[in-house]
């Protein structure tokens, strides 16, 4: 009997090196084992020969198993699912991937065409209210005072042309400026809708609009980065426009080809610095201008589109409405022309929006663009660096010139900004609607 424990234990002790993958066969094994001992033990077949043979045919036995049970013993769940389902989600990523790269080109452009369009319909207004902000730092020339009268003294002193010095470089400085300003800003918009959606679903309420506060820091960061990323050709721009108006003076001799020789010669003259001189001013200036632009245009449109509502829910205007849709409705002729009607309507909202937004944001923020501009152009040709920093210069500019001296130009320049920024919302919202719907048709 001991003899045969030992060899019962040996066996298994065979059975488990060999790893086999179903404990099934072990226990087979065993049993086979037994039942031969106990044969022995009866006076059977002889034990050690019956021990091989079962061994044998336990073995045999073992491998037939093994291969028939083996793939759904080591099969994996995740390995039976196909690998459509994963094509489809990949597929599904790369379509969302793209359609959000197309709207963010689409804001992109939107915001470049408006620039361009806004910028060169007021091209002689913006080089008036620049030479108005700055010829109080120089002595001799002339001096153009008022608005109408000074662009036709300009014209008579300078030919017709010389209302549009400076706007090559305005339109390449202003259309991706324009373009990476609305980009920015409606980045951060959905920024901010994303997380006031998500904080609406934890209280289960309703997606919650802009607060007054997400709207400016969109804006704010909107003028920042555009800012930043395109001042060196603002400072070429700014240059660029001074030429002629004073050639006595350093600051009005002509100087610059161009913008590609403006960019030469100033880092040439004054180093990279000379590229972004008065930078910190101009954030300073542009981040609360874009900020507060930004703002006062949303607030308003959403007064108006409140107001709108409000009065197309008058039972008047529902009779007419609901008579008007059923008499149009089914003719494509008729529907063309009332959607043309409305994006007029809309349109018209936008411009007289735009245009209220820029009168005011004017107001609040005139006296920055001056020194912001006043910084730019200093040490220009060689002159005097007269400011140390903005503050210096406000400082200065009171107590040379008086505060009245911080809004030279002030006219001049509600002529230009105000139609510009009203443009400038009016063709970037039609724009960004006719690419939207372009997308969706294709």
């Amino acid at each position: 009997m001991n003899n045969y424990q030992k060899e019962l234990k040996k066996d298994q002790q065979q059975l488990l090196e060999k790893q086999q993958p179903i404990g099934s066969n072990i226990n087979h094994k065993i049993e086979l084992l037994k039942s031969n001992f106990n044969l022995n033990k009866n006076g059977n077949n002889s034990p050690n020969n019956t021990i091989v043979t079962n061994n044998t045919t336990a073995i045999n036995n073992n491998k037939n198993k093994k291969s028939k049970s083996a793939p759904l013993q080591y099969t994996k769940p995740s390995s039976i699912i196909t690998t459509k389902p994963k094509l489809n989600e990949i597929e599904t990523t790369l379509t969302d991937q793209a359609s959000v790269l197309k709207t963010n080109v689409n804001y992109l452009l939107s915001g470049s065409i408006a620039g361009m369009i806004s910028r060169s319909a007021t091209a002689g207004f913006e080089r008036l209210t620049i030479i108005q902000q700055v010829q109080g730092m120089v002595s001799g020339g002339p001096k153009y005072v008022g608005c109408v009268k000074a662009l036709r003294d300009m014209v008579e002193k300078e030919g017709f042309l010389s209302l549009f010095k400076g706007n090559g470089a305005n339109i390449i400085k202003v259309s991706p400026n324009s373009g990476i300003r609305f980009l920015t800003y409606e980045f951060c918009k959905k920024y901010f809708d994303d997380t006031n959606h998500s904080k609406d679903l934890l209280i289960g309420g309703a997606t919650a609009k802009l607060t007054l506060p997400q709207t400016m820091i969109s804006g704010g960061m909107a003028g920042l980065t555009s800012t930043f990323l395109t001042y060196p050709l603002d400072v070429v721009r700014i240059r660029l426009s001074l030429q002629g108006f004073n050639p006595q003076n350093e600051y009005g001799k002509i100087r610059y080809k161009g913008v590609s020789h403006g960019f030469s010669q100033i880092f040439k003259d004054e180093g990279l610095r000379g590229l972004y001189k008065g930078l910190g001013t101009s954030v300073l200036s542009v981040a609360p201008w874009v900020s507060i632009s930004f703002a006062s245009y949303e607030g308003l449109k959403q007064l108006v589109n409140k107001t709108t509502k409000n009065t197309d829910n008058s039972a008047l205007n529902l009779l007419s409405s609901s008579s008007a849709s059923s008499i149009n409705k089914g003719d494509p002729i008729k529907e063309e022309e009332e959607n043309l009607q409305q994006k007029g309507k809309d349109m018209v909202v936008d411009f007289t929006c735009g245009a209220i937004s820029g009168a005011f944001t004017m107001s609040v923020c005139y006296p920055l663009d001056v020194l912001r501009r006043r910084m730019m152009i200093q040490g220009m040709g060689g002159n005097k660096v007269l400011y140390s920093n903005g503050f210096d210069a406000l400082k200065l500019i009171i107590k040379n010139e008086g505060v009245s001296a911080l809004y030279h130009g002030i006219v001049p320049a509600y002529f230009k900004v105000v139609p510009t920024v009203a443009i400038s919302f009016a063709v970037y919202e039609l724009c960004k609607n006719f690419m939207e719907e372009s997308k969706q048709t294709t």
